[in-house]
């Protein structure tokens, strides 16, 4: 692809290299409840391709990113176990970990009584790694409890 002849929504090119990179905003209307739930405003995501890759495969993944910030957005939403299938649980849960830079499996092979079990937990669920605690609520009174889908 020649970076003069096409210009491609959401692409990021990284200066030092020539890996390309998905880069999108968040709407202004979810950002206070993203920032809470330790997502960024922005989600950036490799492509896994280069400058020199065709069109085509650029705008293809630049469409799976949308999809995925698609979920990120839905669960940013939910607001009720009800409302969600398992399904779409397991995937806007998977989008949400991502976006928190937690990659699936991150776990396997983790002892669970090893600290290094308890820093993956607390990174991928922050303050929601005790919301069943009796105190929670009181800890985080401006806070809503994650949907039971995703708990």
């Amino acid at each position: 692809m020649q970076e003069s002849q096409v210009k491609i929504k959401y692409l990021k090119v990284d200066k030092n290299t020539e890996w390309l990179s998905y880069q999108r905003k968040l709407p202004k209307e979810l950002l206070g409840k993203a920032k809470h739930l330790g997502i960024k405003g922005t989600l950036v995501r490799p492509l896994d391709l280069t400058l020199g890759s065709s069109t085509a495969k650029i705008t293809a993944a630049i469409e799976a990113c949308n999809d995925w910030r698609d979920r990120v957005i839905r669960f940013l939403k939910a607001t009720s176990a009800g409302s969600v299938s398992k399904s779409t649980a397991y995937k806007d849960g998977k989008a949400w970990l991502e976006a928190r830079g937690i990659q699936q499996g991150s776990l396997l092979g983790v002892d669970p009584m090893s600290p290094e079990f308890d820093a993956i937990l607390e990174n991928a669920l922050g303050i929601y790694e005790n919301q069943h605690h009796k105190d929670w609520q009181r800890s985080y009174p401006e806070a809503d409890r994650m949907p039971e889908a995703y708990a």
